[in-house]
């Protein structure tokens, strides 16, 4: 994940079921997704202890043999805050103050609404931002007309319609459009605007962010290999209908941040002549291409993964990026073809041979060493 902007909000934060113990603190969310909340204290309160920190990336929203901790809280900049899956906190004793400070690092950070301890987090619906969505969507909705003579000037903004796609199905995916412009007094000087795009993913009914943070990732490979860029995830908004009364809901809407997918060492802009395809290139079959690259997936994640490894810029050596390209082919070929060494009734005359010559107290490692023996080899399948 890239944000456009760190975020660092001051504000107050405490265990859940201990409202009364709240401690001061700063919320900071590094471009990255990196979590971390400073506070300027001890949390107390019923809670369960703060888990270890153990290394390896987590499943967003899942659940571990022990309850992970959650902090609750509420900053400046953006109201009701959760942090999900908080890490052992790191002591520090400033001397000049004698003030004792704990850092805790945090999987997920929720900013929008709060959830109990042992509350599941689902929504029903997500908006994902990209980098470079706009780009390949090429579609301009902003119109300039200036009179002369008149001396009379106007930006025109037509929202397009929703641009449906096929994801999977029980998946309702479709591009939006959308309009994003600063917020300015009544009196100005200058105003700007800018078209926007993102993803909407729903489902019928709510479930943990692990599935749609799935999809994402896997949309916004589609969108690298379009582009020919490497790309990433800029943001991950997530709604869902919460109970207010026994017939009443509100529509809850939740801003998540968190570490999703590799970063990327960018050293160029995106470009748009450098794109492979551009929606308008598109537009009559997308639904045939998501739909395409989606189902491939399934059956060749190991060797698109390994392309986009290949294509990471923060790999210390060339070679390496050539060994992930080969690996890649590799694996591609043999997720997409039953091609073999040999004829298979050829392979049976000759394994048969072999065993039957083979010492009986040998012939389960033999048969161990030529399960595999008429697969193709690298310099073949290459």
């Amino acid at each position: 994940m890239r944000l456009d902007e760190p975020v660092d909000s001051t504000g107050e934060f405490w265990l859940p079921g201990s409202a009364a113990d709240k401690v001061p603190g700063t919320l900071r969310i590094a471009q990255n997704g990196e979590v971390t909340l400073e506070l300027s204290g001890a949390l107390s309160g019923p809670a369960a202890a703060f888990r270890q920190r153990r290394s390896g990336r987590y499943q967003l929203g899942g659940r571990t043999e022990e309850h992970p901790t959650r902090l609750l809280g509420v900053i400046r900049d953006g109201g009701a805050v959760t942090l999900d899956r908080c890490h052992r906190p790191s002591w520090s004793l400033r001397p000049a103050s004698g003030l004792a400070t704990s850092v805790i690092h945090a999987d997920v950070a929720y900013i929008g609404d709060w959830y109990d301890e042992n509350e599941e987090i689902v929504f029903d619906e997500i908006d994902c931002l990209f980098e470079g969505l706009e780009i390949w969507l090429s579609i301009n909705s902003i119109e300039r007309e200036y009179d002369n003579h008149n001396r009379i000037g106007s930006i025109r903004y037509h929202i397009p319609d929703d641009i449906p796609v096929t994801i999977r199905n029980g998946v309702e995916a479709r591009l939006v459009l959308g309009l994003a412009s600063p917020s300015a007094p009544l009196q100005i000087p200058e105003a700007s605007i800018k078209q926007t795009a993102h993803l909407s993913l729903k489902l019928a009914t709510a479930q943990p962010l692990d599935g749609f943070a799935s999809l994402a990732f896997k949309f916004c490979n589609f969108l690298a290999f379009a582009l020919d860029q490497d790309l990433e995830i800029r943001g991950i908004t997530g709604h869902v209908d919460m109970p207010v009364s026994e017939d009443q809901v509100r529509r809850s809407r939740v801003m998540i941040f968190c570490r999703l997918g590799p970063e990327i060492a960018r050293e160029a802009p995106i470009r748009r002549h450098d794109a492979m395809f551009l929606y308008p290139q598109v537009a009559d079959r997308i639904d045939t291409i998501t739909s395409g690259w989606f189902d491939i997936y399934e059956t060749c994640a190991p060797a698109i993964n390994l392309y986009f490894a290949s294509r990471n810029q923060t790999a210390a050596f060339l070679d390496t990026h050539v060994l992930w390209l080969a690996q890649a082919l590799e694996t591609l070929h043999r997720r997409t073809s039953d091609e073999t060494d040999m004829a298979e009734k050829e392979f049976q005359k000759r394994y048969e041979s072999i065993m039957k010559n083979c010492p009986p107290n040998e012939r389960p490692w033999l048969c161990g060493k030529l399960r595999y023996a008429n697969s193709l080899p690298f310099r073949k399948r290459m």
